[in-house]
C-alpha cells in the first residue's frame, strides 16, 4: 500500500516496521508512532499525510479485531450481548470507512488521502490479510493459555482473545501493564483463579514484548539512519 505514496519496496517496508515494532515492547501506540515518524523521513510525504497512513494503518487492525471477534463469539452462549454489538460496531466503522473513502472529495485534509487513494478491492485484501494475523494471534493465544495450564474452555479464549488484543493495545498501558489485565480478570474469572490468569497473562506479554525487540534489533540502526537522514 505505502507504494501508492512513494517508492518504498516491499522488504524495505517489512525492515521499517520490525525496527518500529521495537516500541512495541512499551505499547502499541508508540510503535505505530514510531513507524509514522519513519514513514515521514523516508518518503519525505510530510507529518499529516504520513499521520493519515498510520491511522489507516491502525483503523484496520481495528476492524480485524471486530470481524473476527464477531465470527467467534456466536460460538460462545455466555458472551454478553452488548460484548457482542460492540464488536460488530467495531468491525462495521472502518469497513463502511474503506467503502465511503474514494468518494471523499480531495481537499485539505491530507490525512484522509489514504481513504480517497486506495481502491476498496486494495483495501478489503489488506483487511483480509489483517483478519488473518488477528485470528493467528487469537489462535496462539489461546493455545498459550491451554498450555500454561488454565481451566478456561478454548472456545471461550478464542471468543474473547481478540477484544483483549485491543483492550492491550490503548494508550493506557505500559509495557503491557495496565487495563489488560483488568479485561483478563474480568473475562475469566468465573473459569479461573485470578492469580493464575495474571501469572499467564503477564509471562505471555513478556514473551512477546521480547520476541518483538529481538526481531526489530538487527534492523533498528538502518532505520534510525534513514530517519536522521530524512
Amino acid at each position: 500500500m505505502l507504494r501508492r505514496f512513494g517508492t518504498l519496496g516491499l522488504w524495505d517496508v517489512a525492515r521499517g516496521k520490525a525496527a518500529a515494532a521495537v516500541l512495541a515492547a512499551v505499547g502499541y501506540f508508540f510503535s505505530n508512532g514510531g513507524y509514522g515518524v519513519w514513514i515521514a523521513r523516508r518518503t519525505r510525504l510530510g507529518a499529516p499525510m504520513s499521520a493519515g497512513l498510520v491511522v489507516y494503518f491502525m483503523v484496520g487492525d481495528l476492524a480485524a479485531v471486530g470481524v473476527v471477534a464477531s465470527a467467534v463469539m456466536p460460538c460462545v452462549h455466555d458472551v454478553p450481548l452488548s460484548l457482542r454489538l460492540l464488536a460488530i460496531v467495531i468491525a462495521a466503522l472502518p469497513v463502511a470507512a474503506i467503502v465511503v473513502g474514494p468518494w471523499v472529495p480531495s481537499g485539505r485534509a491530507r490525512w484522509l488521502d489514504p481513504w480517497r487513494a486506495v481502491p476498496r478491492k486494495d483495501g478489503f485484501a489488506q483487511l483480509a490479510l489483517r483478519c488473518i494475523n488477528v485470528s493467528f494471534a487469537a489462535l496462539l493465544t489461546s493455545l498459550g493459555a491451554r498450555a500454561f495450564g488454565l481451566s478456561i474452555p478454548f472456545e471461550t479464549l478464542l471468543a474473547y482473545a481478540p477484544i483483549l488484543l485491543l483492550v492491550s493495545s490503548l494508550p493506557v498501558n505500559v509495557a503491557g501493564i495496565g487495563a489488560a489485565q483488568g479485561a483478563w480478570l474480568l473475562f475469566f474469572l468465573p473459569y479461573e483463579e485470578g492469580p493464575s490468569i495474571l501469572a499467564f497473562q503477564l509471562t505471555w506479554t513478556l514473551a512477546l514484548g521480547v520476541a518483538m525487540v529481538l526481531r526489530g534489533l538487527p534492523f533498528l540502526p538502518r532505520a534510525l539512519a534513514q530517519v536522521a537522514d530524512g
